[in-house]
């Protein structure tokens, strides 16, 4: 009788002691299961941005712009969590929408940057694009109403090397329909607008 009362007391702190550690684990799944659900993943950004695209104007009349366009990164897992980074060299995106369709292409001959810290980048293009066919759709009282037009939507290679306000001079020509050049040499400030914050995989981070 006294050995059996001896192991039941002596049994009592690994019990007590297993189910502290099993109360433990199941807070911390619980806890997780629950930040996974409500929240996809924390997610932390730091994004390097050019407060969007600049109406930069090839020829008159012809709609255009042009947009610094970053690398972007993204490390983690979801539910788990995400770091999101922009990383250099950031490439250009050329933006164009002919509705006359008056121009076959374009051609960026160099691109000139002229970077507030006062170094300067030059860098040969020899950058030829095609324009092509597009359906552009806008809503009216009688409905939707389909024109036809040109357009381009490209990216350059990665020449924007510095997270600083720049200048670029875009020089070049447009190609006509009939195979003529009507040249360009023009220019616009891009300011540099970094981004920092906290966000959940729900809620998209800025871009």
């Amino acid at each position: 009788m006294d050995s059996c009362r001896y192991a039941a007391l002596t049994s009592k702190p690994g019990r007590y002691a297993m189910n502290k550690t099993t109360k433990f684990t199941l807070i911390i799944v619980v806890g997780f299961l629950l930040y996974a659900i409500l929240t996809g993943g924390v997610i932390i950004y730091k994004l390097d941005d050019f407060g969007g695209q600049r109406d930069v104007v090839f020829a008159e009349g012809l709609k255009s712009d042009v947009w610094v366009d970053p690398n972007f990164k993204a490390i983690g897992a979801p539910f788990l969590g995400f770091i999101y980074l922009t990383e250099k060299p950031c490439s250009f995106r050329v933006q164009i929408w002919d509705d006359s369709k008056k121009y076959s292409g374009i051609f960026i001959e160099s691109i000139s940057i002229q970077y507030e810290n006062e170094s300067f980048d030059m860098v040969n293009m020899n950058w030829r694009q095609n324009l092509i066919p597009h359906t552009q759709i806008s809503s009216s009282a009688e409905g939707n109403i389909n024109t036809p037009i040109l357009m381009l939507s490209k990216n350059t290679p990665k020449i924007v090397t510095k997270y600083i306000n720049f200048e670029p001079v875009f020089k070049g020509y447009l190609i006509t329909k009939d195979s003529k050049k009507k040249f360009f040499e023009v220019s616009d400030k891009f300011e540099y607008e970094p981004k920092f914050g906290l966000t959940t995989l729900w809620i998209s981070p800025p871009t």
